[in-house]
Parts: structure tokens; sequence; C-alpha cells
């Protein structure tokens, strides 16, 4: 979202609700079983009831690409892949 410009007249850009959005995309489509899989690439614990719903409505298979922080941990211990296996 763009704020204004500061004191040096550079524009100030500033993100709102997007993990939200992108929390809803997620629980949305999986509920209609119109995703199969998804990548989270995030540190964000906002996104945890998200992914957890999208579990719970959809056969959903997530993947969380890198290491993350230790409450992003313990949601991968939950998350298998297609074959059945944590990942």
């Amino acid at each position: 979202m763009y704020r204004g410009l500061n004191q040096y007249g550079n524009p100030i850009f500033q993100q709102k609700r997007v993990d939200l959005l992108l929390g809803l995309d997620l629980a949305l489509l999986s509920g209609k079983q119109q995703i199969t899989h998804a990548a989270i690439v995030s540190g964000d614990s906002d996104l945890i009831p998200a992914v957890e719903v999208a579990q719970q409505e959809g056969n959903i298979h997530l993947a969380l690409p890198w290491p993350t922080p230790i409450y992003i941990q313990q949601l991968r211990q939950r998350v298998v892949d297609s074959s059945g296996q944590t990942v």
C-alpha cells in the first residue's frame, strides 16, 4: 500500500493484510479442492491457523521449504507429503 513520500521524496510502501489474504486463499482453495499442494515460504506464525484449516478441509500437502522458526518447525511435524511420509 502506498503511504506517500518520506522527507527525502522517496515513496513509502507498507504491506497490509498480506498474511490474512494468503491464509484465506489457502484455506478456501483447499476446502474447495481447487489445490492439492502449497509451498509456504514464511516465518509468520499468523499463517498457522490457515494451514491447519487447509489440512482439515482438503487433501492438501504442504511444503515448508527452508529452515524456519520453532513455531513453524512444530507445524512441520504434522505436514506429510503425497506418499504419506512426514516431511
